[in-house]
């Protein structure tokens, strides 16, 4: 029988710090990435771009942080408060290009439709 796989040497600590280096040296781009990601909706949740911090005072940043801490909890609390609609007036409150948000509408109202008997409203 052919040996497939042959193992000529020891495994030592060398090979294992030159894979976890090569693996360090592979996955930064990956980080450079998620770091430009990060700092690029930062700067879009303040309404400003990198050119514009250079004169900036204190107080000036801590208004731009606060107003950027602002947005991020309007757009949390966007869900407001649970009301019930029709489904005309469901569909009418749902942006047009929302096709999976229209699908679950329809299903949720076919499916209430479809045990209309058995739902206690």
């Amino acid at each position: 029988m052919k040996k497939f796989f042959e193992f000529k040497g020891t495994i030592n600590g060398s090979t294992f710090i030159l894979r976890f280096l090569f693996m360090i040296v592979l996955s930064l781009p990956f980080f450079i990435l998620c770091i430009i990601w990060g700092f690029n909706l930062v700067f879009n949740y303040a309404d400003t771009d990198l050119s514009s911090f250079n004169s900036l005072s204190f107080s000036e940043s801590n208004a731009i942080g606060e107003k950027a801490g602002e947005k991020i909890a309007k757009e949390i609390q966007e869900l407001g408060t649970i009301k019930w609609f029709s489904k005309n007036d469901c569909l009418t409150r749902i942006r047009d290009y929302s096709d999976y948000k229209l699908k679950v509408i329809d299903n949720i109202f076919n499916f209430i439709y479809s045990n209309k008997n058995n739902i206690i409203l």
